[in-house]
């Protein structure tokens, strides 16, 4: 091959440099990228982990909301008039009802395989790193929906944000959208 080489006029020889280059570069930006989706991958799998963790560690406060629920429900069905089946429910809601409603919106935001509020904790480590990445390559959607690319570009903006919330408008909409997860409660929600 060396010999050949030597063969070609010295355009030749660039232009096959220059193609060795493109063609490197190119594997070397599949090589990143392949790492990003392991990282986030892995981010991800961690956040499910977690979320079985949190899940059986409160297995107790489940069966508890069930049973109060099923007392609940007994003393809706019981006989007597209206009234005294609502004074029923009362005593058995009352005297705890602070308890049972942040149990209830606490089990609430991780029901149904929820992960999506344990992933914070892992990503904020990795924070800087996947931001470094996503201002660093070009984003090209491959169909008409751009979302997705839009999105990332209104994180970027945000960067440097340290609200708890940030503020979005739905396009064509006046409702505001906000994305909310301090503390030990995340969620979404629309004003």
């Amino acid at each position: 091959m060396l010999h050949r080489w030597n063969d070609l006029t010295e355009l030749k020889r660039l232009t096959l440099a220059a193609a060795l280059v493109f063609a490197q570069t190119g594997q070397a930006l599949d090589d990143v990228a392949d790492m990003y989706v392991r990282l986030v991958q892995r981010l991800h799998n961690q956040a499910r982990t977690a979320l079985l963790k949190y899940q059986a560690e409160h297995v107790e406060r489940t069966d508890n909301l069930i049973a109060t629920l099923h007392g609940v429900t007994l003393a809706y069905r019981s006989e007597g008039s209206a009234e005294h089946r609502l004074s029923a429910i009362g005593e058995l809601i009352e005297p705890e009802a602070d308890r049972i409603l942040e149990q209830c919106e606490a089990h609430q935001a991780t029901a149904g395989r929820n992960y999506l509020p344990f992933l914070a904790r892992f990503y904020s480590h990795h924070r800087a790193a996947l931001f470094n990445f996503v201002e660093s390559v070009e984003l090209l959607s491959t169909s008409s929906d751009r979302s997705l690319t839009d999105a990332i570009r209104f994180l970027i903006a945000h960067r440097k944000t340290r609200l708890d919330r940030l503020p979005v408008r739905s396009e064509g909409s006046r409702r505001r959208h906000r994305f909310h997860g301090a503390g030990s409660k995340f969620a979404y929600s629309r004003r």
